[in-house]
């Protein structure tokens, strides 16, 4: 399983009451991923962009084991 070796934030704006941030994930494995995340103006970044990370860790991980059940 990948791990998340670097964690940055690429964007953060707000539009009315909402903040947009885009993270930027490199995993130890070279890939690199983007994650999109809406939420109320006043989150705080850094554990947003955690969050996000573990969340994209998480379905990474279930694809993996959905990938070797089926025997691919």
């Amino acid at each position: 399983m990948a791990t998340i070796i670097t964690a940055e934030t690429i964007e953060s704006r707000v539009e009315g009451g909402t903040r947009k941030f885009l993270f930027r994930y490199t995993l130890n494995n070279g890939e690199v991923h983007t994650r999109r995340a809406w939420v109320p103006d006043g989150t705080d970044e850094t554990t947003e962009r955690t969050f996000r990370g573990n969340m994209m860790l998480g379905e990474q991980a279930e694809a993996e084991a959905a990938q070797i059940l089926a025997g691919d």
